[in-house]
Order: C-alpha cells, then structure tokens, then sequence
C-alpha cells in the first residue's frame, strides 16, 4: 500500500533476469535486474531469465499502492517538481 523495493530471485544458476515496469513483456533489451526494483506507484512488474539464448517464461506481478496517498505521474501534470534539499550547515575546513 505504499512505495516499496521487490526483490526478484530465479532457481536458474548463471541466468541473466531483464524486467520492465511499464506492463510491456520483457526482451533481451529490457533493464537488467542488479538490485531491487523501487515501486512508487502501482505498477505492473515483468520479468524473464534468459540463459544460453532460452528465455523463461514471463512472471508478472502488478503491485498496487493506495492510489490517493501514491498517485502515478501523469503526462498533463505540468507543475514544477519541488525538491526540498537540505544543504549542510557545517563549514568545510580550509
């Protein structure tokens, strides 16, 4: 229900996962996984292993967060994106 990291794992020694996130199904030229994959927002998450050229079949997961509280980018949205950063406040020694 809110923004999360899924961690996907494969039985095959030595394969290779590619995954997307956008609901498209996987290809040898999709991101390749390394490390969890953040969700921000409902999502539809796809991935394949590939090894010696076979792929698996595709495993699909969507992932739904509470669409109020973590509502998906939208492409009509046209505000500025506001980054808060705090800056610190310590001197760097010279």
């Amino acid at each position: 229900t809110e923004p999360t990291e899924v961690a996907i794992a494969t039985p095959t020694a030595g394969a290779v996962t590619k995954y997307t996130l956008d609901g498209t199904t996987p290809s040898i030229s999709s991101a390749t996984y390394q490390a969890p994959v953040r969700i921000n927002f409902t999502q539809s998450l796809k991935a394949i292993s590939i090894k010696a050229g076979i792929s698996s079949a595709v495993a699909t997961s969507t992932l739904t967060l509470d669409a109020t509280r973590w509502p998906a980018p939208s492409a009509t949205d046209l505000r500025p994106l506001q980054l808060n950063l705090q800056l610190p406040t310590t001197a760097i020694p010279q």
